[in-house]
Order: C-alpha cells, then structure tokens, then sequence
C-alpha cells in the first residue's frame, strides 16, 4: 500500500487487511488496521509509485516482505 505523505510524495506501508470478496478484478478487500481514516491511500496507479521506486533504489527490494 503506498500512503501519501505530501504533495507528490508518497510512501510504502504495510497494513493489515481482511478477507476478500468478490470475484476477479471486482474483488474487494478490507484495510483492517494500519491506517487512519484521515490517510490518503493510493488506489490506482500504484504500479507507477512502485516502478520509480525501484528505479530509484534497485530492483533487489521490489516486494521486500511480500509473502507470495
């Protein structure tokens, strides 16, 4: 999940998240804990945050964490 933090600035966070429902790309999951209601989340474009991250800090931490 990438958080906003400042005018074109955004930052990677983990949260916590629920069970999904749904089916294919209508799939809906809950956040369950890790944010506030008053954080401004990225919900589209995410892959664009993500490419210039790893850009910027080498492609080895692509999903550092990430359980696949």
């Amino acid at each position: 999940m990438w958080k906003q933090t400042g005018e074109r600035h955004f930052r990677r966070t983990r949260v916590a998240t629920g069970e999904g429902t749904g089916e294919g790309t209508a799939t809906t999951v809950p956040v369950t804990a890790s944010v506030r209601a008053s954080d401004q989340l990225v919900v589209s474009g995410a892959n664009l945050l993500q490419s210039e991250y790893a850009l910027r800090q080498g492609a080895t931490d692509s999903m550092n964490g990430m359980v696949m």
